[in-house]
Protein backbone atom coordinates (compact mmCIF):
# COMPACT_ATOMS: atom_id res chain seq x y z
CA UNK A 1 0.00 0.00 0.00
CA UNK A 2 2.72 2.41 1.02
CA UNK A 3 4.17 1.67 -2.28
CA UNK A 4 1.27 2.27 -4.43
CA UNK A 5 1.25 5.86 -2.91
CA UNK A 6 4.58 6.73 -3.62
CA UNK A 7 4.45 5.55 -7.26
CA UNK A 8 0.95 7.74 -7.36
CA UNK A 9 2.48 10.42 -6.13
CA UNK A 10 5.70 10.50 -8.37
CA UNK A 11 2.85 9.72 -11.50
CA UNK A 12 1.20 13.23 -10.49
CA UNK A 13 4.34 14.97 -10.04
CA UNK A 14 5.59 13.93 -13.29
CA UNK A 15 2.00 15.17 -14.89
CA UNK A 16 1.89 18.35 -13.12
CA UNK A 17 5.63 18.91 -14.36
CA UNK A 18 4.51 17.78 -18.46
CA UNK A 19 1.19 19.82 -18.02
CA UNK A 20 3.27 23.16 -17.37
CA UNK A 21 2.51 25.62 -19.80
CA UNK A 22 5.67 26.77 -21.68
CA UNK A 23 6.11 30.27 -23.40
CA UNK A 24 7.81 31.27 -26.52
CA UNK A 25 9.23 34.45 -27.79
CA UNK A 26 9.72 34.91 -31.48
CA UNK A 27 10.11 37.66 -34.06
CA UNK A 28 12.27 40.08 -36.60
CA UNK A 29 14.82 42.44 -36.07
CA UNK A 30 14.78 45.61 -37.90
CA UNK A 31 16.82 48.70 -38.92
CA UNK A 32 15.59 52.26 -38.37
CA UNK A 33 14.43 51.99 -41.96
CA UNK A 34 12.60 48.45 -41.57
CA UNK A 35 15.01 46.28 -43.52
CA UNK A 36 15.57 43.07 -41.91
CA UNK A 37 19.29 42.74 -39.77
CA UNK A 38 20.61 39.04 -40.13
CA UNK A 39 22.31 37.43 -37.74
CA UNK A 40 21.91 39.37 -35.16
CA UNK A 41 23.19 38.01 -31.30
CA UNK A 42 20.20 37.60 -28.62
CA UNK A 43 21.21 37.06 -25.36
CA UNK A 44 18.52 35.61 -22.60
CA UNK A 45 19.74 37.17 -19.90
CA UNK A 46 18.48 35.15 -16.93
CA UNK A 47 19.26 31.77 -18.16
CA UNK A 48 22.80 33.16 -20.05
CA UNK A 49 21.34 31.24 -23.21
CA UNK A 50 22.58 32.42 -26.31
CA UNK A 51 20.94 32.76 -29.71
CA UNK A 52 20.82 34.05 -33.05
CA UNK A 53 18.39 35.32 -35.66
CA UNK A 54 18.80 34.39 -39.15
CA UNK A 55 19.25 35.70 -42.50
CA UNK A 56 16.49 37.11 -42.37
CA UNK A 57 16.32 38.67 -39.06
CA UNK A 58 13.77 36.28 -37.64
CA UNK A 59 14.49 34.10 -33.99
CA UNK A 60 12.43 32.20 -32.14
CA UNK A 61 13.16 31.39 -28.75
CA UNK A 62 11.16 28.63 -26.98
CA UNK A 63 10.63 26.52 -23.92
CA UNK A 64 10.18 28.91 -22.21
CA UNK A 65 8.62 28.89 -18.86
CA UNK A 66 6.40 32.06 -17.60
CA UNK A 67 8.16 34.79 -15.93
CA UNK A 68 10.05 37.95 -16.73
CA UNK A 69 12.87 38.21 -18.81
CA UNK A 70 15.25 40.16 -20.71
CA UNK A 71 16.88 40.15 -23.84
CA UNK A 72 20.01 41.99 -25.18
CA UNK A 73 20.11 42.05 -28.96
CA UNK A 74 23.32 43.02 -30.57
CA UNK A 75 24.61 43.42 -34.10
CA UNK A 76 27.75 45.01 -35.39
CA UNK A 77 27.08 48.80 -36.79
CA UNK A 78 23.99 48.84 -34.09
CA UNK A 79 23.55 49.78 -30.97
CA UNK A 80 22.38 47.18 -28.24
CA UNK A 81 19.25 46.84 -27.26
CA UNK A 82 17.69 45.34 -24.41
CA UNK A 83 13.93 44.61 -23.59
CA UNK A 84 12.39 43.44 -20.68
CA UNK A 85 9.37 40.46 -21.44
CA UNK A 86 6.63 39.23 -19.15
CA UNK A 87 5.69 35.86 -20.11
CA UNK A 88 2.33 34.40 -19.63
CA UNK A 89 1.55 30.91 -21.57
CA UNK A 90 1.22 30.53 -25.16
CA UNK A 91 3.82 33.18 -27.53
CA UNK A 92 4.80 36.61 -27.29
CA UNK A 93 5.24 38.35 -30.56
CA UNK A 94 8.47 40.70 -30.02
CA UNK A 95 9.73 42.70 -33.38
CA UNK A 96 12.46 44.39 -32.28
CA UNK A 97 13.89 47.92 -33.78
CA UNK A 98 17.45 48.17 -33.48
CA UNK A 99 19.61 52.04 -34.02
CA UNK A 100 22.55 52.65 -35.52
CA UNK A 101 25.55 53.31 -33.94
CA UNK A 102 26.74 56.98 -34.41
CA UNK A 103 30.46 57.48 -35.09
CA UNK A 104 31.99 60.68 -34.74
CA UNK A 105 36.29 59.48 -35.61
CA UNK A 106 37.42 57.16 -37.69
CA UNK A 107 41.12 56.77 -37.22
CA UNK A 108 42.87 54.52 -40.18
CA UNK A 109 46.52 54.06 -39.20
CA UNK A 110 49.03 52.37 -41.67
CA UNK A 111 52.12 50.38 -41.47
CA UNK A 112 54.05 49.64 -45.02
CA UNK A 113 57.81 48.58 -45.60
CA UNK A 114 59.87 49.61 -48.53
Amino acid sequence: MKTNCILLLLFLGCSAMLNAQKAIIQGTVYDPEGIEIPMVNIILLEQNRFFQSDIMGVYKIDALAEGRYTLKFSALGYADTSVVIELKADEAILDMKMAYVSVEEVVVVGYGTS
